[in-house]
C-alpha cells in the first residue's frame, strides 16, 4: 500500500459536482455499508436541498475512490449549518488517517463560525471530541406522556416536512406515521412492530399526507430518558444557545 502522502483529497460543492464524482461517492457508500445508495437519493438529499449546496469530500489513491464524507447543508433556526454524514472509508484503507483528513478538508472549506452539528454513535463520539466537537445534549428514550411531555416536542418546519415527504424511497415514507393526542399532531417513525419514536409536532393539514398509526407505543428522546443508549448531539463553531431538532438527523434517510 502506498503511504498517505499519495492520497489525493477533493472538496466539491454539489452545485459543481460531476457525474463520475457522484458515482464514486455512491459506490463507496455501497461497498462500505452494503446498501443501495441510489442516484435519486443523492439528488434529493444534496441537489434538491432546500437550504443550498452541500460539500462532498472524496479521497483517491491511484485514481480509486477509497473514502468519502459529506457536509450536508441543513440549517437550524435560520442559521446556516452543516451536518457531516455519509462517511465511508473502504476497509483495506482504514487506519491510515483518512477519516481525519477528509473531515479536516471539509472543515477548512466551510466558512468559520458556521454551525456544524452531528449525532455520532458510541464508536465515533470519542473521535469527535478529540477533534474539537462539544457535547450539546444527551437524550435517551422515554415513554411519551402527552400531558407532561408535549412541550419537549419541537415543531417540524413546514417547508422541511414537505421536502422530507418528497422522497423517491417509498420505504422511508412507509416508516413515517402520525398520531393525534390532545388535539396535537405528532410525526412518528416506526422502530419495531408497534413501537414508534416521536420525531416532532406537525400541523393537522400535514397529517393528511401520511397514514395514522394504530394503537402505537410512543417513545421520545428526552434529557430525562431512561431507555436505550440514546442519542448524543455534538456541535462546533458556536457558543449560542440553540435547539437542534430530532427531525434533522441524517438517519431519517
Amino acid at each position: 500500500m502506498k503511504p498517505f502522502k499519495d492520497i489525493i483529497l477533493k472538496a466539491i460543492w454539489t452545485d459543481n459536482i460531476r457525474k463520475e464524482e457522484v458515482l464514486d461517492f455512491i459506490n463507496t457508500q455501497d461497498r462500505v455499508f452494503k446498501n443501495s445508495y441510489s442516484v435519486k437519493k443523492f439528488e434529493k438529499k444534496y441537489n434538491d436541498n432546500i437550504y443550498g449546496k452541500s460539500l462532498i469530500i472524496l479521497a483517491y489513491l491511484d485514481n480509486k475512490c477509497v473514502g468519502a464524507r459529506a457536509f450536508w447543508r441543513n440549517d437550524i433556526e435560520g442559521m446556516k449549518a452543516y451536518q457531516p454524514c455519509d462517511t465511508a472509508v473502504l476497509e483495506d484503507y482504514r487506519g491510515y488517517g483518512i477519516f481525519t483528513k477528509i473531515n479536516d478538508k471539509g472543515l477548512k472549506n466551510i466558512e468559520e463560525n458556521t454551525l456544524i452539528y452531528n449525532f455520532p454513535n458510541d464508536n465515533s463520539l470519542p473521535g469527535n471530541l478529540k477533534m474539537g466537537w462539544k457535547i450539546h445534549s444527551r437524550r435517551r428514550y422515554k415513554i411519551f406522556n402527552p400531558i407532561i411531555n408535549s412541550k419537549e416536542i419541537m415543531k417540524v418546519d413546514e417547508k422541511y416536512f414537505e421536502w422530507l415527504l418528497n422522497d423517491t424511497n417509498s420505504k422511508n415514507i412507509d416508516l413515517l406515521k402520525y398520531v393525534c393526542l390532545n388535539k396535537k399532531y405528532y410525526l412518528l417513525r416506526k422502530r419495531a412492530k408497534n413501537i414508534y419514536l416521536i420525531i416532532g409536532e406537525i400541523h393537522k393539514e400535514s397529517a393528511l399526507f401520511i397514514s395514522k398509526a394504530k394503537f402505537p407505543i410512543l417513545l421520545h428522546y428526552s434529557s430525562k430518558g431512561y431507555i436505550g443508549r440514546g442519542i448524543v448531539t455534538v456541535i462546533r463553531n458556536t457558543n449560542k444557545e440553540i435547539n437542534i431538532p430530532l427531525y434533522k438527523i441524517d438517519t431519517l434517510f
